[in-house]
């Protein structure tokens, strides 16, 4: 089977597919995606703290742009920040 025929065939079979499980195959390519970079980020930083992996993590699949909760109580006024 050529690339472009193996490509066809596999838009079919997600074009077939239930919303549901389109769903949980994108959440655990996710899940895997995620287990990668953890692994990444562990094996140059084998120290890291479990809240500073957890930042990483964050900066890797979104960016340097980090939000601010609001104070207790108030649900507007969100900042954006950069590092």
């Amino acid at each position: 089977m050529r690339p472009r025929e193996a490509e066809e065939k596999q838009l079919q079979i997600y074009r077939a597919m239930k919303p549901e499980r389109k769903l949980q195959i994108s959440y655990e390519l996710y899940q895997l995606a995620r287990s990668i970079v953890e692994a990444s980020i562990k094996e140059y930083h084998p120290d890291i703290a479990p809240e500073e992996l957890k930042m990483e993590l964050i900066k890797r699949f979104h960016g340097d742009i980090v939000y601010v909760a609001p104070k207790k109580g108030k649900m507007g006024n969100r900042q954006r920040i950069r590092d």
